[in-house]
């Protein structure tokens, strides 16, 4: 890590606890409904609007206005979708992999809405060392989708990381 990185993460884990009561409430009914209204949005517009605001403010390094949006999204959220794989790329690239690794554990336990989801779930558990619940994020998303190629691959290199060779060589031959 170069110096120049270090200080911002470090800044930024230490200013953004994880704590509930620094969460932004999504039950702030009359802000959100306004800005619904205002836009002419749906909810689902308005929160998928949110997510891609997020996306593009994490890669251009704002990992704290990405996480402010995603946080009550997140807090309401039913299924593990896109703005989990998002906080998870956030807390990873702001080096407070501690973090990362419990939410990952808490999303574990959460319905998953996708292949998508779970190809996303074993990325990011693979980045952070846990290599057997990639293993088992990657089968889930190939039985998902079962013509995905990119997922078959994925679930070939984890395969072989973990040393089944022969499991990877099947599903290197899916992909």
């Amino acid at each position: 890590m170069n110096g120049s990185t270090r200080p911002l993460q470090e800044s930024w884990i230490k200013e953004n606890a994880y704590g509930p009561a620094n969460w932004l409430s999504f039950r702030d009914q009359a802000k959100w409904a306004a800005t619904i209204d205002q836009r002419g949005l749906t909810m689902t517009e308005f929160v998928r609007q949110q997510i891609d605001g997020a996306a593009r403010l994490l890669r251009n390094g704002k990992i704290t206005d990405a996480i402010s949006i995603l946080r009550p999204i997140l807090q309401e959220a039913r299924t593990i979708g896109r703005a989990h794989a998002l906080y998870l790329e956030a807390m990873i690239t702001a080096g407070d992999h501690r973090h990362a690794l419990e939410f990952l554990q808490t999303s574990l336990n959460s319905p998953v809405d996708s292949a998508d989801a779970y190809d996303a779930l074993a990325y990011f558990s693979r980045m952070l060392g846990q290599h057997e619940i990639s293993l088992q994020m990657y089968r889930l998303a190939s039985e998902a989708a079962p013509n995905d190629a990119q997922i078959w691959y994925n679930r070939a290199t984890s395969e072989h990381s973990l040393g089944n060779h022969s499991k990877a060589y099947e599903a290197c031959s899916r992909a």
